[in-house]
């Protein structure tokens, strides 16, 4: 269950509201068992697993916060978009952005005490345990956001795209991105490194966009081995968004 935090005094029902400030939120209680099955089917043997009660003192630790803007964006060129101001290179973006259209960038992040945690931890197989339940949690609350504002929207698909998950947007992109989105560090804990690398690191960053079918940038990426891989790489795609060129 998402808490409030702060908020602009935009109308969360309007279709077509902009945030000029960032709309923060905090989960403070989940339910792991979802998760936590989907974890254990087949990867650990029972005998390794941490037990419940571990479980229940790390699911204390699994604070998760989101900030997000709903912004518009302005397609400059067949690579360039423009959003809150800010130009980014992007053949991607530019392909989804139609005119003037309606973008929503955004962190979700884990409070850094879970992964300070996991390093006082004795056992290693419990310490990937953990940091593979910290992965699962940040993925499903990102998908909890786009769900949230593809019904709030009444788009058909919220796609996503990150820095760093292509070569069409490096990862230096983060540097840009939060400034659109604004002081991450005091609103929700995270900042970026020199090396635009965040810090906690169980924090996803990206701006999403609506969609007639569902987007990954998996379909983009020849990477063979990628336990994050929600699709099959399409290489004509990659032709298709002037990729290859």
């Amino acid at each position: 269950m998402l808490t409030h935090l702060t908020s602009n005094e935009h109308d969360s029902g309007a279709v077509n509201s902009v945030s000029e400030s960032p709309i923060v939120e905090q989960n403070d209680v989940r339910d792991l068992s979802s998760l936590t099955n989907h974890l254990q089917e087949g990867r650990l043997p029972a005998e390794l697993l941490p037990s419940s009660d571990l479980i229940q003192e790390g699911a204390k630790l699994l604070i998760t916060r989101t900030m997000h803007l709903i912004s518009r964006a302005r397609r400059l060129g067949a690579d360039m978009v423009e959003i809150s101001g800010v130009e980014i290179r992007s053949r991607v973006l530019a392909h989804f952005i139609d005119g003037d259209s309606e973008v929503f960038p955004y962190l979700v992040s884990i409070d850094h005490r879970y992964e300070e945690w996991i390093e006082q931890l004795d056992d290693t197989i419990h310490q990937y345990y953990f940091e593979r339940l910290g992965d699962l949690v940040i993925f499903d609350f990102r998908n909890s956001l786009a769900e949230k504002l593809r019904e709030q929207f009444g788009h058909p698909f919220v796609s996503d795209f990150r820095p760093g998950s292509i070569d069409d947007w490096p990862l230096k992109g983060q540097e840009k991105l939060f400034r659109i989105i604004g002081d991450a560090e005091t609103a929700i804990g995270v900042r970026l490194s020199d090396t635009y690398l965040m810090y906690p690191r169980k924090s996803l960053s990206g701006i999403m966009f609506k969609t007639e079918k569902p987007f990954h940038t998996c379909f983009l990426c020849d990477r063979s081995v990628c336990e994050s891989r929600l699709a099959p790489f399409k290489p004509s795609l990659r032709s298709e968004f002037g990729l290859d060129t």
